[in-house]
C-alpha cells in the first residue's frame, strides 16, 4: 500500500487522500474496479482490531482476570470490531449521517 501511495504522490502528483482510498471520482462501490477493494479494507480494520483484542485477552488471562469475564469482554469487542468495520465501509460507499 505505501508503495502504491509514494507512487501516487511523487510520479503521478496525485493527493493520496479519502477521494483516492475510496476510487474517487467514481466511488468504491460504483466502479467495478474499485468494488474488488471493499473487502480488503473491511477485514483489514476487523483484523487489526481482533488481534488488538486477542492480545489484550492474553495479557489479562496472564495477570489473573477471569476468564468468563474475559471471554465476555472479547466477545463484545469482535462485535464492536465488527460494526466499526461496517461503518467504515459504509462510509466509503458514500452514506452519511
Amino acid at each position: 500500500m505505501n508503495s502504491v501511495f509514494i507512487y501516487a504522490r511523487t510520479v503521478l502528483q496525485i493527493p493520496t487522500d479519502w477521494t483516492f482510498a475510496v476510487g474517487g471520482p467514481a466511488g468504491l462501490i460504483h466502479d467495478p474496479w474499485n468494488i474488488r477493494l471493499a473487502p480488503h479494507y473491511a477485514l483489514g480494520v476487523f483484523f487489526v482490531l481482533s488481534h488488538l483484542l486477542s492480545g489484550l485477552r492474553v495479557v489479562l488471562l496472564a495477570h489473573g482476570v477471569e476468564q468468563r469475564s474475559l471471554d465476555r469482554l472479547w466477545g463484545a469487542g469482535i462485535a464492536a470490531s465488527a460494526v466499526v468495520a461496517a461503518a467504515i465501509i459504509a462510509g466509503m460507499g458514500g452514506v452519511r449521517l
